[in-house]
């Protein structure tokens, strides 16, 4: 079982990497006819001038190959014009619908919302990506870990989006991974790196994305959501906001491509400091450690004027110089593969880890034995 699992291990990781660069350096050339073939086995990327991007991505997989529509809506994706200043307009709905239209099975875009005063100067797009499980703080589901990635790579590939915003419905960013879907998707070693796998993957989709990413954080980021939130270029948080990374506190080791994200923008001693402890942090603390690049009153409003400042900018020299800062940023330098796939697949196999996710459903105090 041990081969098994690190032939797999490896075989997924030397996949993703290699893949990686290739997504951020050449994207997909994006035409625009007038009209695309129904039955067209890859039909051409189709955004409408006016379309309304306002539509939900449904959960289940089979929902967004095509065919109908599911009535579960955890991602919501909008698309808005935003300009320096703050001042923004939701795009009119058109007849025809674009990329994400035929993405969703033929989805009729939501009403837009009331248009703001016209004003001159050049309107850029941006795409606002929202979790959308309020109820469940946001709690990211392994679909969602899925649908997520391929969210980000088609608004990657869209030229007319110039920046993309995540941000979380309910006044909470994301309370992280679903932790009460563990003993279904995450129960055995075999799950656990499926799952690993699929939460890299979705964070590398998002970090490759060409265009500048924004994370808005109110209220809870924890675990895997401060994984999503770093995987974004900026973070733009409230006053009140919390983050907080307890995989200590469930006998997980927090993956690779998450701790490399930690390490490159707090450094290696607050990076330590935040894993061992498993504590959270505020806002403050979280810009004065460089965890968060601004705090503001309004984040979202924040996040949409500096979208605009650089939806203004050269889309190549962006896309290129995340590129180059990005790679420079997550470069495997030293790290041994061979103890990072032991300790990942002890924590998964540990007793420590299975009590851990019980003790969690039902609200009690772990007790960790270390085995």
């Amino acid at each position: 079982m041990a081969d098994q699992f690190f032939a797999s291990f490896n075989e997924a990781i030397q996949s993703r990497t290699g893949a990686l660069p290739a997504a951020v350096a050449a994207p997909a050339p994006v035409t625009t006819p007038a009209a695309a073939p129904a039955t067209a086995s890859a039909p051409p990327v189709t955004v409408a001038p006016a379309a309304s991007l306002a539509v939900t991505v449904a959960a289940p997989a089979a929902a967004v190959t095509g065919g109908a529509l599911s009535s579960s809506d955890d991602i919501l994706v909008d698309l808005i014009d935003v300009q320096e200043e703050d001042e923004l307009q939701v795009v009119a709905p058109a007849a025809s619908g674009g990329w994400l239209s035929r993405l969703l099975g033929g989805a009729k875009p939501a009403q837009a919302a009331s248009k703001a005063p016209a004003r001159a100067g050049v309107r850029h797009k941006a795409a606002i990506v929202t979790l959308n499980r309020p109820k469940q703080r946001n709690a990211v589901s392994l679909q969602m870990w899925r649908d997520l990635g391929r969210i980000f790579t088609e608004l990657g590939r869209d030229p007319q989006v110039r920046a993309i915003i995540l941000t979380g419905a309910g006044g909470n960013f994301s309370a992280g991974a679903d932790i009460a879907e563990f003993g279904q998707v995450r129960a055995s070693v075999e799950q656990g790196v499926e799952y690993e796998v699929a939460v890299d993957d979705c964070c590398d989709a998002i970090a490759a994305t060409p265009k500048p990413t924004i994370a808005v954080v109110n209220g809870f980021c924890m675990g895997g959501a401060c994984h999503l939130a770093m995987s974004c270029d900026f973070r733009v948080a409230a006053s009140a906001a919390q983050f907080g990374i307890p995989a200590a506190r469930l006998s997980i080791v927090y993956g690779v491509r998450g701790t490399q994200r930690l390490l490159a923008l707090v450094g290696i001693a607050n990076a330590k400091r935040i894993l061992y402890s498993a504590r959270k942090f505020g806002a403050e603390e979280g810009h004065s450690i460089g965890f968060v690049d601004r705090v503001a009153a309004d984040p979202m409003r924040a996040a949409k004027s500096f979208a605009a400042v650089m939806a203004d900018n050269a889309p190549l020299t962006i896309s290129g110089t995340k590129v180059m800062l990005n790679g420079l940023a997550m470069g495997m330098g030293t790290l041994d593969n061979a103890t990072v796939r032991h300790v990942v697949e002890r924590a998964v196999a540990s007793d420590d880890y299975r009590d851990a996710r019980q003790d969690f459903v039902k609200k009690r105090q772990p007790v960790f034995l270390g085995k």
